[in-house]
């Protein structure tokens, strides 16, 4: 073989290892960050809320759905005909399948363990053991989109 240019096995090689890179995709952090309370995330929010963030409140396990992990979030801006503005800001309270929001989470963004009112989790968890209340399986945004529609009915 000629010594003029590179081996043809060096390209073969690095397109294998090219390949197997974009073919075997990183986890983001949200995928593998462990959750804990009190952790603010950054989140794929819906456009025009990219300043929104997730607070992890409660974290429990069920036998039946999993793990759900209760959430908090802010700087939302959803229509709401019984709000006194006809927006709502915040949602106190959010159950969500873990699964489902570890897809929506982007990054860490801090903590906050200020006391949260857990009026919403004492009326969801009473509902929810009579069977009369579920878990969120939608990525965030989507479940806000579903929250909205519902209030503008």
């Amino acid at each position: 073989m000629s010594r003029d240019g590179p081996h043809p096995l060096r390209f073969v090689a690095l397109f294998l290892v090219l390949g197997m890179t974009t073919a075997c995709p990183q986890k983001s952090e949200g995928e593998t960050t462990p959750l804990k309370e009190g952790q603010v995330w950054k989140y794929e929010t819906r456009s025009g809320e990219e300043s929104s963030r997730v607070v992890i409140i409660k974290i429990e396990e069920n036998e039946n759905t999993g793990t759900i992990v209760h959430v908090a979030i802010d700087n939302i801006r959803i229509r709401n005909p019984a709000e006194p503005t006809g927006w709502k800001y915040k949602i106190g309270h959010l159950p969500v399948d873990e699964r489902a929001l570890r897809k929506s989470l982007v990054a860490p963004d801090g903590q906050d363990f200020r006391p949260r009112d857990m009026t919403g989790y004492t009326k969801w968890k009473e509902a929810f053991q009579q069977g009369k209340a579920g878990v969120w399986s939608l990525s965030l945004a989507d479940s806000l989109q579903t929250l909205e529609n519902t209030y503008t009915r």
